[in-house]
């Protein structure tokens, strides 16, 4: 029995079906690319935010220990006039002639200043050296013994100390120190330490005008980071085996490919820098009154660009050029 009026339905031809399968495909195909590039653009765009994040991390870590080289307290001038008690008194480590020094182009791994180093080969070492969290005088000294506040104690045995004034200073390494009650003395005896005294008394006296604080000495170099890549290291005294006291490295940021730095020359003593130089070229580390550094940061990932670049900065009297290898460059 046939219905009247019933629809009969028909198929879709071989060519129907392949122009639809043709049209998904194109729009699949559109959707693949905007994501891809999206997802390179988000990519890309959080590189360049790690990097000035990077950058300014650096830069403030240096410049934050460059406007505190060569504070003594009240004590005018670091790298003059100070009674250093110290076996080894020209070590880089605690040497206070120079509070801000600088090697320019240093071999790979080559000795800085004596110290043994895993520099990045042509970078730039800067050294800067200051008295850091200093605390009072409890009572007058003598020329074996300081006397702190036991609230403020938090020296420990083979630190190197520095005592000042507004008139004298004096460099010496911690031979004992000890609570009792609610002070706290701190010895400087000769023996069983490194670097050690050389004398166990101090010529200087302080009264409770004077103050007391570690010396803190700071590397700032290039070397290869745990990512396998060139980073920022700080190399800071440290105390090992409670006698023994050396310059430990730590790894600070990553992916930084070079370092140059520049000094500004004070050659007429009015404060203000007549000339930048090396630090080849530096004479008189006395006589710098700034500090020109240039950084090259790289990105954690590859293959952000299309194609191997060329990249490069300059800093007035050096230039720094580097051509990436590969198909794809950080």
């Amino acid at each position: 029995m046939r219905l009247c009026g019933a629809i009969r339905q028909s198929g879709l031809t071989v060519i129907e079906i392949m122009v639809a399968l043709l049209l998904g495909l194109f729009i699949i195909a559109s959707l693949c690319s905007i994501f891809i590039a999206s997802k390179q653009t988000y990519r890309l765009g959080e590189a360049l935010s790690r990097l000035q994040e990077d950058g300014r991390f650096a830069m403030e870590i240096i410049e934050t220990s460059l406007r505190s080289a060569g504070y003594a307290g009240c004590y005018g001038d670091l790298s003059t006039g100070v009674e250093n008690i110290l076996n080894n008194q020209g070590d880089l480590s605690w040497n206070l002639a120079n509070p801000v020094q600088g090697f320019d182009d240093v071999a790979a791994n080559a000795l800085v200043g004596g110290i043994a180093t895993n520099s990045i080969d042509g970078t730039d070492v800067l050294v800067i050296k200051e008295m850091a969290k200093s605390v009072p005088l409890a009572t007058n000294s003598n020329t074996t013994t300081f006397t702190i506040a036991s609230a403020n104690n938090y020296f420990t045995n083979g630190e190197i100390l520095l005592a000042t004034n507004c008139d004298q200073a004096s460099l010496f390494q911690v031979s004992s120190v000890n609570t009792a009650g609610t002070s706290t003395t701190i010895l400087h005896a000769t023996g069983g330490m490194t670097p050690g005294n050389n004398v166990g008394n101090v010529n200087n006296l302080y009264g409770t005008d004077a103050e007391i604080g570690r010396l803190k000495t700071s590397m700032f170099n290039l070397e290869t980071g745990a990512n396998g890549r060139s980073a920022l290291f700080e190399h800071s005294l440290v105390v090992i085996g409670g006698n023994t006291v050396t310059l430990a490295s730590n790894e600070l940021i990553p992916n930084i490919e070079n370092m140059q730095i520049i000094y500004g020359v004070d050659n007429d003593t009015d404060g203000d820098a007549d000339a930048y130089q090396t630090a080849a070229a530096v004479t008189n580390w006395r006589s710098i009154v700034s500090v020109h550094i240039a950084l090259l940061l790289a990105s954690e990932e590859d293959n952000l660009v299309s194609a191997g670049e060329t990249y490069s900065f300059n800093a007035s009297t050096f230039t720094y050029d580097k051509t990436a290898t590969g198909t794809a460059r950080r």
